[in-house]
């Protein structure tokens, strides 16, 4: 039995999350792992956050009584795996340094951070005390999108990511729903992109993106409507939809699949070099949409390290 400890319950991901391996009854029920410890945790200056924590602390409390913890410390001193849920991406760097001299493998929900500096303090924290370490979006594992990804064996010339592109104040520009989009893009393309370029309107907006040998992405943000998470992907036989939103298997449920696996081998995806490329990515298109649209180049030509996932 895999005894994990969970860090933030101001998110509904805490009770997704909970019932998936406490509920034999889910229909997507993961077996051989038990929350055994709780942190609250929470942020009085972010709504959503402070608004939130005492009812899913509750759920979790009384719906699957799990002990409730005073400290991170407490939680994961009782367990083999750390999952960090907590909604506000600021205090992730705060919550890792608390966790990792137990040594135990460390999942952190999106996002993981909303800074690159403290992105790679956090990375290089956990390689100090041989913490294995991961992060991702929910929206990378999307069963059928994965199962094409996996199966590829032609170059993508270009991929378009569309979905809804909520703001929150306190998680800057596209550190909120954005990343979503950003983890669907490069899961998709791979590291190395090189320039993004934003365009802001009132309903949506759209950010053009560049890869090295004449490829290219696309995320499309709808701000207006709760849109379906979307992916076109074209490539010299053609073009693919997948729409992520209508699957058998719920996204979240995939990617608990590959957190547990994750809390078993210590082996993450993506690997810690993707999430930080992604967190200056997300970074760069802030930025062009605080510049009026602006080119905003991430990486020079020279420095190219990927050509994509499907690269023969």
């Amino acid at each position: 039995m895999l005894d994990v400890a969970l860090i933030g319950l101001d998110t509904s991901h805490a009770e997704i999350f909970t019932d998936l391996v406490m509920n034999p009854e889910n229909p997507h029920f993961i077996k051989g792992v038990s929350i055994k410890a709780a942190y609250p945790g929470g942020s009085e200056d972010f709504p959503l956050s402070r608004n939130r924590v005492e009812h899913y602390t509750s759920i979790v409390r009384d719906k699957y009584h799990i002990e409730i913890s005073e400290t991170p410390e407490e939680a994961a001193g009782k367990c083999d795996a750390v999952w960090i849920t907590s909604v506000d991406g600021r205090r992730h760097e705060e919550l890792l340094r608390q966790v990792c001299p137990f040594g135990l493998p460390v999942f952190i929900d999106k996002p993981f951070s909303v800074a690159a500096d403290s992105a790679k303090r956090m990375v290089d924290f956990a390689k100090e005390w041989n913490v294995p370490l991961m992060s991702s979006s929910s929206l990378r594992f999307g069963e059928n999108l994965k199962s094409f990804l996996s199966a590829c064996n032609e170059r993508i010339h270009h991929a378009e990511c569309i979905g809804p592109l909520l703001f929150e104040k306190t998680q800057p520009g596209y550190f909120w729903y954005g990343i979503h989009l950003a983890e669907m893009l490069f899961s998709i393309m791979g590291k190395g992109c090189e320039s993004v370029q934003a365009s802001v309107r009132d309903e949506m907006e759209m950010v053009m993106c560049e890869w090295g040998g004449a490829r290219t992405g696309t995320i499309i943000g709808t701000k207006t409507e709760q849109a379906d998470f979307e992916a076109f992907v074209s490539m010299k036989s053609g073009e693919q939809h997948f729409n992520l939103s209508r699957t058998h298997k719920p996204y979240y449920a995939s990617l608990l699949d590959q957190v547990v696996h994750f809390s078993k081998t210590g082996r993450p995806v993506p690997e810690n070099e993707e999430t930080l490329e992604i967190i200056h990515f997300i970074e760069a298109v802030n930025q062009s949409r605080n510049r009026g649209g602006e080119r905003i180049v991430i990486r020079k030509k020279n420095e190219r390290n990927s050509m994509g996932r499907c690269d023969t």
